[in-house]
Formats: C-alpha cells, structure tokens, sequence
C-alpha cells in the first residue's frame, strides 16, 4: 500500500447561508448519473420498501452513520441548523484494482469504512462528535471509485475552520489500518 493508492482531499467553505452550501453538495452528491444508489442494507428492504411508496426519493444515494439517507432527509437534518458557519467536504479515493484487493466493493463496503473511520477524523478536526453530523456518497462515474463526503456542526462552535496537515496524514492512515484489519 503507498500514499498514492489512497487519495484525500479536505476543504472547508464558509457560505453566506450554510445550508444553502450543505443543500448544493447534497445535490451534488446525490446525482444519478454519478452515484451508487445501490442499499447498504444486505437484504435490500429500504429499496423493497421505496418500490412500493409514493415518495419521489426512491434512489438512495446519500448515507450517514445509520444507514441510507434520502435526500429529503438530508435536506431535513438541516432544517434547523443555524445558516451561519463552516461545513468540511471532500472526498476519498482508490484505484480500483487497489479497492477491490482491498474489499472495497460494495456500498456495504464503503458505508462500513467510512463508520470507522469519519468519526476519528472528526474529533482530529477539533470537532464536538456530539455536536457533528456527516454524510457520504459512493460516485463511480470515472475510473477510481471515490467518496464525497460532508461534515457540519449542527451548532457553530469551531471559529477556525483550518486543520493541522498531520489531520490529512492521520486519516489516510486510519483508512489503511482499516483497509488491512478488515
């Protein structure tokens, strides 16, 4: 495993109304032409279940660390959010051949990956884990298989939105670690 097999990329952006920006990366992330909308669930009942409802939102493209997550609900975990403050985004990489070696196959695969490891990258942000919420979704529209993801206070705190460079270091780690444990 080199550096160059696992690619990640962090930004923060500070909108003028930051659900406004939340609500652009969600429909960003969640285009069809772009992400697996396949369940994480191994039975497939929450797409049995969409089959048969009226709602709009059957594709489900988006995950948190409870499982799937409409884009409705997206949008509606962000009701209540201040409009004020910083949201971190980004995305995270790998050939696929590397991915694949590395069981990194399925959505199941990649929402267990980001459960073990979003969290620790949170509280390496300087982040409240009880005060942050995160979203992903799995594009395969090119070549290497990437996650997007979100972080977002639900209540603005942090005043600096920067991070320490051994933050990107440490998260690329935590995914190697994760990769050759599991």
């Amino acid at each position: 495993m080199s550096k160059s097999d696992i690619v990640f990329n962090l930004q923060y952006r500070t909108p003028k109304n930051k659900k406004v920006g939340i609500t652009k990366w969600i429909g960003y992330a969640s285009q069809k032409s772009k992400a697996d909308s396949t369940s994480i669930d191994n039975y497939d009942i929450l797409n049995d279940y969409n089959m048969y409802t009226t709602n709009q939102d059957n594709d489900v493209f988006l995950w948190n660390s409870e499982g799937n997550l409409s884009k409705t609900k997206a949008k509606e975990k962000i009701n209540d959010m201040n409009e004020k403050g910083v949201f971190w985004r980004g995305f995270l990489s790998f050939p696929p051949d590397f991915a694949i070696k590395h069981g990194l196959i399925s959505k199941t695969d990649y929402f267990n990956l980001t459960n073990n490891v979003i969290p620790s990258l949170i509280v390496d942000m300087g982040l409240d884990i009880n005060n942050t919420e995160w979203m992903c979704s799995l594009h395969r529209d090119v070549f290497h298989p990437h996650i997007h993801f979100c972080i977002y206070e639900k209540n603005a705190k942090k005043k600096n939105p920067r991070y320490e460079k051994a933050v990107i270091h440490k998260f690329k780690s935590n995914v190697g670690n994760y990769l050759i444990d599991n």
